[in-house]
């Protein structure tokens, strides 16, 4: 009934879904159909390609109606294509189930793509096989000799030496998690991220976490627990010691507690050491893994520096304010050659690491300057002169480069 209504035809095919289509060519099961075209979209296509295509198709004007059997990326060059040629509303597009209901083909070019026709197969969700599904774990369903792969995919980890993802920093665990009350025991929830619990790092990330929640009140005490462990505010964790500290294993239950060499918190990677090498070879692997779609993209300097600055920048100035200054000079440079390769890729000068954390730091002091209610905020206390802020005292080189020395720095230089 389709083909009875959009008459004479073409037929557009991207070779990437094995398109054999040539000027000319049946389809098989197309016997009585009048088609007028029949193009097919290259594998690899040179820059001006698409619009070539939409040329080829004006060749015939009676044959309006076209049929795309082509992925998402191919039919979103088309309709642009069409676009820039100003044939918006000449072409009537019947896409395949690759275009279906998707969004992205279509995004700022609706009007070209208006009236098309798409195919989407009938679906329908079985409850029970998604709860089976999601009811499956490393422990129970060995039997599966893909899932362990899955698994990796799915939460971004590792599965020991063997696994399939060697560049994951995180372990797949499988720890099984249970909350007892008297004699009440909550269901069993499998966790594969965060700190096992009863961990000695529990403590001191529950303080760091929990650190602005204080009492507004005199009437009021907030009182912290972690993990049923009692801190001394007098105790010395020797965070700052310098000599070597060898630890006897924690056991729970006769079960030796992993250590670790680092771990992930907040989106920052903690070292044993608290050397920030781990968490910036994270980062410059993930953004050069993005520089790789900024290559791929033929679209104007000002896109792509868009598309830089809320990808790739975003990754590798990620909470920029809490390591950069404790960073590595080669660690740094490793960042900064990400930058400098993003500048030749984009035709467009791109802020250094070193201005845009000072910017960063600068924009954090303010806010936490204009709050009085902020717990950090008498660390910020005027002169005299009242232009310039108290210098904080510091006996370490690694708290002078943290960030309440350096912001309280770059507010005197702005000012």
């Amino acid at each position: 009934m389709i083909s009875e209504m959009l008459g004479s035809k073409s037929i557009l095919c991207s070779q990437a879904l094995g398109g054999a289509g040539g000027q000319g060519s049946q389809p098989d099961g197309w016997s009585g159909v009048c088609i007028a075209q029949s193009l097919k979209i290259p594998r690899e296509p040179r820059q001006g390609e698409f619009d070539k295509i939409i040329a080829r198709l004006l060749e015939t004007p009676n044959a309006r109606a076209v049929i795309m059997f082509a992925n998402e990326d191919d039919i979103r060059r088309v309709l642009n294509a069409a676009k820039r040629s100003n044939q918006t509303g000449h072409f009537l597009w019947v896409g395949s189930d690759s275009w279906g209901s998707k969004i992205s083909p279509v995004v700022q070019q609706e009007l070209v793509a208006e009236g098309a026709i798409t195919i989407l197969p009938k679906r329908a969700s079985v409850d029970a096989f998604d709860r089976y599904f999601r009811s499956r774990s490393l422990s129970n369903n060995r039997r599966n000799v893909w899932f362990a792969e899955f698994w990796e995919e799915n939460f971004n980890c590792k599965l020991g030496m063997h696994g399939k993802r060697p560049g994951s920093p995180k372990k797949c665990t499988d720890r099984p998690q249970s909350v007892r009350v008297g004699n009440c025991v909550s269901s069993t929830l499998t966790l594969s991220i965060g700190p096992p619990q009863g961990c000695v790092l529990n403590a001191l990330l529950y303080s760091l976490y929990t650190y602005d929640c204080l009492a507004t009140s005199s009437s009021t005490i907030v009182v912290k627990f972690s993990d049923n462990t009692i801190q001394d505010k007098g105790a010395d964790c020797g965070l700052h010691k310098k000599q070597e500290r060898h630890y006897q294993p924690v056991r729970i239950n006769g079960t030796t507690v992993e250590k670790v060499d680092s771990s992930r918190y907040l989106g920052v990677h903690i070292s044993q050491d608290l050397s920030c090498s781990c968490h910036i070879n994270s980062l410059a692997k993930k953004a050069r893994q993005h520089l790789y779609h900024l290559r791929d993209f033929r679209l104007p300097s000002k896109v792509l520096w868009n598309f830089y600055t809320c990808t790739i920048e975003s990754i590798i100035t990620g909470n920029i304010t809490a390591w950069f200054e404790n960073s590595a000079k080669q660690d740094r440079q490793a960042l900064q050659r990400v930058v400098r390769s993003a500048e030749r890729i984009t035709h467009t000068e791109l802020p250094d690491l070193q201005t845009v954390n000072h910017k960063r730091c600068q924009i954090k002091a303010r806010g936490i300057v204009k709050d009085p209610t902020h717990p950090n905020n008498r660390l910020f206390s005027l002169l005299r002169s009242g232009k310039r802020f108290r210098s904080l005292k510091t006996k370490t080189k690694r708290l002078k480069r943290s960030f309440f020395p350096q912001a309280i720095q770059a507010l005197n230089q702005g000012n």
